[in-house]
């Protein structure tokens, strides 16, 4: 689930709290149950004082904090009630939860971009068939070793500039037979 919209809102209704706490993106009758229990949990919550909501201005004639009207609304009465991400997160603490869309820590890592630890283990995967291939083929030139399928597999991820980088340390040849731009040389102007 995508939390990066519900990470920029301050407060939510009532039906929107529920569903993002179930993580739900639509509800369907296999998770509908669900959804009816965390909603009557911050209910009874709103309705007991345990939980601050913001009660629309349908039922008070102003919009009000349940906190002045404790024990005066029905359940049906705080369906469209406001919840903010403060309140919600401290009721949350009290019940001994962590919902992923009010903490951030609770949700797994991006898999958009590979882990800091995972280019490091494709890296070293790179560098052992790298070393691998050179082994079995010791003529090949750097390229040659950066094409290779077997580096390729680890490496589909990464530009052919990063391979070159991972692969050129633990080039075994000698400096003689690295190839390559050669170096300027300088003619001192007297």
């Amino acid at each position: 689930m995508d939390y990066s919209a519900f990470d920029l809102r301050s407060y939510f209704t009532l039906e929107e709290a529920g569903k993002v706490w179930c993580e739900m993106t639509h509800v369907t009758p296999e998770n509908e149950y669900r959804l009816v229990m965390i909603c009557g949990e911050m209910s009874t919550a709103i309705l007991h004082g345990e939980l601050q909501a913001q009660i629309p201005s349908s039922i008070t004639g102003k919009v009000e904090s349940n906190r002045e009207y404790h024990g005066q609304f029905t359940a049906q009465d705080i369906v469209g009630a406001m919840i903010t991400k403060e309140d919600l997160k401290a009721w949350a603490i009290k019940r001994g939860v962590k919902p992923k869309f009010l903490f951030p820590e609770e949700r797994p890592p991006s898999e958009k971009e590979p882990s800091a630890r995972e280019n490091q283990l494709n890296k070293a995967r790179c560098q052992a068939i790298g070393a691998l291939v050179w082994k079995e083929n010791p003529n090949f030139t750097l390229g040659d070793v950066v094409k290779d399928k077997r580096v390729l597999d680890y490496g589909e991820n990464y530009t052919e500039k990063t391979l070159e980088s991972w692969i050129r340390e633990i080039d075994p040849r000698n400096p003689e037979q690295k190839t390559g731009r050669p170096k300027k040389i300088f003619e001192s102007q007297s």
